[in-house]
């Protein structure tokens, strides 16, 4: 007859630890050690080109950003609007376009000359529209 005497089963693995098997409910209540930093620069490889710096004035780029989905009328009359020496002028230039369009200029308008109560008043009539 044959006796085999077996001591304590170890973990298959490395990184697999002995305590692991020792308390599997317990084991399972509790992260594992580990630092978000390290985990996170690992989920996308670094781009490989450099990120180019575009410079322009607060101006170009609000110029640009009001011309998105206008037509050339429609962009040559907002800066119409936004080059008038009065709020009167500024709505005889802007009349045509469409209401919202219209309303928000004007808004932006009265902000850029410092009137804040009129801005308001333009911007939330924009926020009122269907």
């Amino acid at each position: 007859m044959w006796i085999l005497w077996v001591g304590a089963a170890l973990a298959c693995a490395p990184r697999f630890s002995v305590r692991l098997l020792d308390d599997r409910s317990q084991a399972l209540l509790d992260l594992p050690e580990g630092s978000f930093a390290h985990e996170a620069v690992r989920l996308v490889p670094p781009p490989t080109d450099r990120f180019t710096v575009q410079t322009s004035t607060g101006a170009e780029a609000r110029s640009r950003a009001e011309a998105v989905g206008l037509s050339e009328a429609q962009q040559l009359r907002v800066a119409g609007m936004r080059a008038a020496e009065t709020a009167s002028l500024a709505r005889e230039v802007g009349a045509g376009l469409p209401r919202e369009l219209f309303q928000y200029t004007l808004g932006a308008v009265a902000l850029q000359r410092g009137d804040e109560a009129e801005a308001l008043r333009w911007f939330s009539s924009v926020r009122g529209l269907p």
